[in-house]
């Protein structure tokens, strides 16, 4: 396998590096059509996609998209449950997500919450900026690069990767937030 080099990130939109001299990335749809272009036929694929609910990744090489990759997240078993638990103390629940809008907002329906979909990192970080200006206490929980700049906006953030959480702390996690929802501003 050839080596990747100059490889960085693009905050919301992909992935991107050279490999044997070509310039490669991984974007969202939209990136993607920003830096390539992207034939009808593609984007009737996407759309198909995403009806179904799953997010693409566009694979780009030298401003040619030539493949997609589509994956869908699942909730865990136990998410419904954390956040009944959160909002039966009174928490107030949305989801703030990157992910295309049918994907994200079937998803947090299925959670019982709202949500703010197709966001870019400074779009998670504007939306918390507004609820913090409503004097709200924000608890923002995140689990990737893309939650940066929200998760330090927040009165609290909280950065999880659930690999590596343990299921006790997975189950504390709603009256840690029931802490925070007492505490005055």
């Amino acid at each position: 396998m050839p080596a990747v080099k100059d490889s960085k990130a693009i905050r919301g939109k992909g992935v991107v590096g050279k490999v044997d001299g070509k310039s490669v990335g991984l974007f969202s749809p939209k990136a993607a059509t920003e830096t390539a272009h992207v034939l009808s036929e593609v984007q009737d694929r996407i759309t198909l996609l995403n009806d179904q609910g799953k997010m693409v990744s566009v694979l780009v090489v030298d401003n040619e998209a030539i493949g997609l990759i589509a994956t869908r997240d699942e909730p865990r078993e136990d998410t419904k449950s954390g956040v009944d638990a959160l909002q039966a103390l009174g928490i107030k629940t949305l989801m703030l997500t990157g992910d295309n809008d049918r994907t994200g907002k079937a998803i947090a329906e299925a959670l019982g919450m709202d949500a703010r979909t197709e966001l870019l990192p400074e779009d998670k970080q504007r939306i918390v900026k507004e609820l913090l200006d409503k004097c709200e206490v924000v608890a923002k929980i995140g689990d990737g690069i893309n939650d940066a700049p929200a998760l330090t906006a927040a009165d609290i953030g909280i950065a999880m990767a659930v690999a590596t959480m343990s299921p006790w702390r997975q189950r504390r996690l709603p009256s840690c937030m029931a802490v925070c929802s007492i505490s005055p501003r």
